[in-house]
């Protein structure tokens, strides 16, 4: 077996990674960082979310009103389209009528876009001559993570947002980061959040920011999926298994205890105690149904046996088919939590369900 030395650039190319630009595990910012200015970051208006009763995009403006009223305000915000992987950010400046955006490296995750946002928020502020300024972000985690100085990921942008801060105090300017509340009416932010989107759409990249290492693994995994996809697809063995599992990308259906998923495994791969297992395990003599003499599998008693007919009726009512009731229909079913309360539901009025 050949070393990962010797192939690792093949499965580097294999998975899309050869050619993107990693920012270092390691980094030493240019100035020891006990030297580096306070940043002021203001989280009042987390504890407003776990009251319901308030306003809380009154209680933003009254915020603002009662403490911020000499600031300019600036809000940031950043975006990514899970699909084609492409980021942007925006930043909106309500007062001057001023926006900004551009287009990210793609692969990005939407934390290292938050904090990209910030920072050029901040490089326009070190260029104004406004002295009280107010950065407006809904990005929690980011805002966490430049109040503590350090993050697992990108910590070269937190570096130079410490940079850019310390230079900007040394102006006399007094900035202050604000988490505000997204998708509640505030004017400021719901606008960011639209040009952010818009700016998504743009094919050329303007701003270059090197990947961290998890958001590699995010791209391996993807890339590894596709593989996976693509020969579960295309395999000639398993067939059964395909037709009830057609794709490698599955939720798991919540609120179910172990017994349920139990049943909802041995219906989709066939296996029982049903007398068609019992009897490739010795267990039963003939392995066929008592009232059909045929095969005792799950797909017989669930689509075919005389025994259930009225039942099965039933369940087709509720499911809605009209005509003869496939398997296939029954596996589809079990992928959304309230067909899987009929089929559970035919199971138990049955008696199937612990046969299963």
């Amino acid at each position: 077996m050949d070393s990962f030395g010797w192939v690792g650039d093949n499965r580097a190319k294999i998975f899309n990674v050869y050619y993107k630009e990693f920012s270092p595990t390691v980094l030493w910012p240019l100035r020891p960082t006990w030297t580096w200015k306070y940043i002021n970051v203001d989280r009042t208006l987390t504890n407003i979310r776990k009251r319901k009763t308030l306003d809380t995009c009154q209680e933003f403006y009254n915020h603002m009103q009662n403490k911020y009223i000499e600031y300019l305000q600036i809000y940031t915000d950043g975006s990514k389209d899970p699909k084609s992987e492409a980021t942007s950010i925006a930043i909106v400046i309500p007062e001057l009528k001023i926006s900004i955006s551009k287009r990210t490296s793609d692969y990005l995750s939407v934390f290292a876009v938050e904090l990209g946002a910030i920072l050029v928020a901040l490089e326009w502020v070190e260029e104004t001559n406004r002295n009280k300024i107010i950065v407006c972000s809904d990005s929690l985690s980011a805002l966490t993570s430049i109040g503590k100085g350090r993050t697992k990921n990108h910590q070269n942008i937190l570096y130079e947002i410490m940079a850019v801060h310390h230079r900007i105090c040394e102006q006399n300017k007094n900035v202050v980061l604000f988490w505000t509340p997204a998708h509640v009416g505030i004017m400021g932010n719901e606008r960011a959040d639209k040009l952010a989107k818009e700016t998504i759409k743009q094919d050329d990249i303007v701003m270059q920011i090197k990947l961290s290492k998890s958001e590699g693994k995010s791209i391996i995994w993807k890339e590894s999926k596709k593989i996976w996809e693509d020969r579960w697809v295309n395999e000639i063995k398993g067939r059964h298994l395909f037709r009830i599992q057609k794709t490698v990308d599955v939720e798991r259906i919540r609120g179910l205890n172990r017994r349920e998923e139990i049943i909802i495994n041995r219906i989709r791969t066939g296996h029982s105690f049903l007398n068609g297992t019992l009897f490739k395990m010795g267990k039963h003599l003939t392995g066929l149904c008592r009232w059909c003499d045929e095969v005792e599998t799950v797909e017989h008693v669930l689509i075919k046996c005389r025994k259930y007919e009225s039942h099965r009726r039933l369940l087709k009512t509720e499911l809605g088919v009209s005509r003869e009731l496939k398997f296939d229909k029954v596996i589809d079913q079990l992928n959304n939590i309230e067909g899987k309360k009929k089929i559970f539901r035919f199971l138990k009025d049955t008696g199937i369900f612990k046969s299963l």
